[in-house]
């Protein structure tokens, strides 16, 4: 599975990530995440905090790697929403970062974050040499 992006106007990154059932994400999720992350991930019903944890982990790398920073910038500093598919993360400046969250195949987790609010989002899927094309616009 792989999952690119192209943006000629502002910074932008991705992550893509299995969803394995029964993963240790508490585990995980007690050594990088946010105490507000943390504390929803543990309300959830187990049927549903793999996938949520999954949506969060490829959140928070997008969000890394779109600074420019990668995991050296520490991951508890910001909360990525569970279960949100469009949100806005502000930087310690203020400055927007719109965070998309996406399905790029059954049983994968990704996202996409680029700098500023209000741009389009438009995706391929090449699976089985069928090319879509799937536009979302990202009004936050």
């Amino acid at each position: 599975m792989g999952l690119f992006a192209f943006c000629s106007s502002r910074e932008v990154g991705v992550d893509v990530e299995e969803v394995k059932e029964d993963f240790k994400g508490m585990q995980i999720a007690s050594h990088f995440f946010s105490g507000e992350e943390i504390a929803g991930l543990a309300k959830l019903p187990p049927e549903q905090a793999d996938k949520a944890f999954f949506e969060c982990w490829t959140g928070k790398e997008a969000y890394v790697k779109a600074r420019g920073e990668g995991l050296s910038f520490p991951l508890r500093n910001f909360s990525i929403g569970f279960l949100n598919r469009e949100q806005v993360l502000r930087d310690e400046m203020g400055r927007a970062w719109s965070c998309y969250a996406l399905e790029p195949a059954p049983g994968f987790a990704g996202a996409v974050v680029a700098a500023g609010e209000g741009w389009t989002l438009k995706y391929y899927d090449w699976s089985a040499g069928v090319e879509i094309e799937t536009s979302a616009s990202l009004p936050i």
